[in-house]
């Protein structure tokens, strides 16, 4: 049996075949390739390999599995120590899964957020796109890195071995990065920015995508969020729209203008950022609103939200279910 890998990544596919092959192309080319293993989770429905792709262990997850989801499966067949949770809207210098090992070699550090970069061309929907979601990751440019406020979704990383800190987020259906992010925080763990292992985001997206995911988006967090708070104040919560896209917009120019990039871009795309912010603070009210969702057994491997157990019947390559290998320790 081959070395158990110090790092496994986990990338959840929700765009296109081609977009996976640019990512996984890039994590192939790594410098510390010989210490990971790489896992694809992809909608079924959505994204069909044509042919097995050689060194990625590929889950087809069930039809309609979003980014959360497809994390978990990932997460069920990981065997490293550490875990990194990307997408394949990205793409990756050689050295970023060297800077990932690196920074846990610190065995304090339980959790890790990495920057993420630009790097899609000049359309304003795109850069629109990346502003409402990533403008708080933008690598800074001067000053000591502290704890990172949020975990980037599409660049961070947990600890899965050597550690106390047994995670209920990450025993979920579906794993969200503020919920990681939260948990940490709550139990005292040493969550770090990662300044050297650089996303860089290279997604395209149509209107019809760019609004329709931000209004998503917004309803899932909504939801989220208030199973964190009363139900007084999640009924007032639809009101709350107006401060909701205040808050966002003022949180997303504080970011640009610190970190002192991209400026221009950011100019020219206002209006449509304006626009996407407004539907994603709509959807947020709407899910504060409408409450959180109940807890569900999951259709693909019947597991509650509160559980977690091995990835569906649909990948064949996955070890037995009383799998319970050593994992390698930084």
């Amino acid at each position: 049996m081959s070395k158990r890998p110090v790092l496994t990544v986990i990338v959840a596919a929700s765009d296109s075949w081609p977009a996976v092959a640019r990512t996984v192309a890039s994590l192939r080319n790594q410098d510390a390739i010989d210490r990971a293993e790489i896992i694809v989770a992809a909608a079924g429905d959505q994204i069909a390999p044509p042919e097995s792709v050689e060194g990625v262990h590929w889950i087809a997850a069930a039809a309609g599995s979003g980014v959360p989801r497809l994390r978990r499966l990932g997460l069920d067949q990981a065997r490293g120590s550490i875990a990194v949770f990307t997408e394949d809207s990205c793409r990756f210098d050689p050295n970023w899964m060297a800077c990932w090992i690196r920074a846990f070699e610190d065995q304090a550090v339980t959790g890790a957020s990495g920057p993420v970069e630009p790097a899609m061309g000049t359309a304003a929907v795109d850069w629109a796109v990346f502003f409402t979601e990533y403008a708080s990751f933008l690598p800074r440019q001067t000053g000591q890195a502290g704890p990172p406020d949020r975990l980037a979704g599409n660049n961070f990383a947990v600890r899965l071995t050597g550690t106390s800190i047994d995670l209920a987020a990450l025993a979920r259906a579906e794993i969200q990065e503020n919920e990681v992010h939260r948990e940490l925080r709550q139990r005292g763990a040493t969550v770090v920015e990662v300044r050297e292992a650089i996303a860089r985001h290279v997604r395209r997206y149509s209107w019809r995508e760019a609004f329709g995911d931000r209004l998503r988006f917004g309803i899932e967090f909504g939801r989220l969020r208030a199973g964190w708070h009363s139900r007084l104040v999640n009924s007032a919560a639809l009101v709350a729209a107006p401060a909701i896209l205040s808050v966002q917009f003022a949180r997303l120019a504080a970011a640009v203008v610190s970190r002192r990039r991209h400026r221009r871009f950011f100019l020219l795309s206002l209006p449509v950022t304006l626009g996407l912010l407004t539907a994603w603070s709509v959807g947020e009210a709407l899910g504060w609103t409408w409450g959180p969702r109940r807890s569900r057994r999951s259709v693909d491997n019947g597991c509650d939200r509160a559980d977690r157990t091995p990835a569906p019947a649909t990948d064949h390559n996955r070890p037995p279910r009383d799998y319970r290998a050593e994992r390698e320790r930084v």
